[in-house]
C-alpha cells in the first residue's frame, strides 16, 4: 500500500517536556523524530488530538500512553533491527504527581475502563503502568499498518533506525572552526524558516515507501525486523 501523507512540519505535535519523559525511558534516541511522525499519522486519521499538551483532562492518561506505545514500539523496532530481540525491559516512568506525569489513579482508572491488569501477583504501580504500555504498543502497531499498510510502516522505521553517515571534514573546515572565537556572530546559511533536521526527516517519512532493494540495504537483521513487525510483538 502505497501512501503520501501531508502533514504540517512547522511546529512538534508533542510538547518537549512530554516527549522528554518518553525519550528518557529508551535506550535508543530518536534524532530523526519518527515518534512525533507517528504521532501526526494517528492524529491526522482523528485518533488522537494534533497537538499533545495539558489541556485533556480524563483523556490525558490515553494519549500519554498511546505516546509510550509508540516510543515503545520504536524502541523494540531499532533493537531488533540491530540484530537483538525485542524483550527488553520497559524503563518508561509515566508516574508521578503533576503535569507532563499522570498520577496513579488516573492509571488505574483507565486501566479499570479498559480491562488492562497487572499479570504478575502481586500487582504493582510500574506492573500496571507496563501492562498498559504493552497494550498500547501493540495497538498502535495494528493502527499504523491499517493506515500506512505493513511497507510505509517497515520502511519508516528503518530510515528512523539507519544512522546518519559522519560528515566528512577537510582541512579547511577545521581551520575554519579555529578561526572562530566565542563571540562570533554565526549566521546560518539560507532561509531562517527552513525545516528543521528532524523536519526534514519527517518529509521523507511521509513519501512513498521505499523500495525493497532500498530498505533491505539498510536493515542489519537481514529482514528479521520486517517479519517481527507484522507479527507478534514478543516474537524477537
Amino acid at each position: 500500500m502505497n501512501t503520501t501523507l501531508t502533514i504540517p512540519h512547522s511546529a512538534s505535535p508533542i510538547e518537549e517536556e512530554i516527549l522528554d519523559i518518553i525519550r528518557a525511558g529508551l535506550d535508543h534516541s530518536d534524532p530523526k523524530g519518527w515518534i512525533p511522525w507517528a504521532w501526526s499519522v494517528l492524529a491526522r486519521e482523528g485518533d488522537v488530538p494534533a497537538v499533545l499538551c495539558d489541556d485533556h483532562g480524563d483523556e490525558y492518561a490515553r494519549l500519554l500512553l498511546t505516546l509510550a506505545g509508540l516510543g515503545r514500539l520504536y524502541e523494540l523496532f531499532v533493537e531488533v533491527h540491530l540484530g537483538g530481540y525485542a524483550s527488553g525491559e520497559i524503563m518508561t516512568d509515566l508516574l508521578h504527581e503533576g503535569w507532563p506525569h499522570m498520577t496513579v489513579i488516573e492509571l488505574a482508572r483507565y486501566c479499570e475502563q479498559r480491562g488492562i491488569y497487572d499479570s504478575d501477583l502481586p500487582e504493582t504501580e510500574s506492573g500496571l503502568q507496563n501492562a498498559a504500555i504493552e497494550e498500547h504498543t501493540d495497538a498502535v502497531r495494528r493502527r499504523l499498518v491499517e493506515i500506512l499498510g505493513e511497507w510505509h510502516l517497515y520502511t519508516s522505521l528503518v530510515h528512523a533506525a539507519t544512522p546518519e553517515p559522519l560528515p566528512d571534514f577537510s582541512e579547511d573546515d577545521v581551520a575554519d572552526e579555529e578561526e572562530l572565537d566565542d563571540d562570533s556572530a554565526i549566521v546560518p546559511d539560507g532561509d531562517v524558516n527552513s525545516p528543521t533536521v528532524e523536519q526534514e526527516h519527517q518529509l521523507v517519512f511521509d513519501q512513498i515507501p521505499l523500495p525493497f532493494e532500498t530498505a533491505i540495504v539498510f536493515d542489519s537483521s537481514d529482514g528479521r525486523s520486517y517479519e517481527w513487525l507484522r507479527g507478534d510483538l514478543d516474537l524477537g
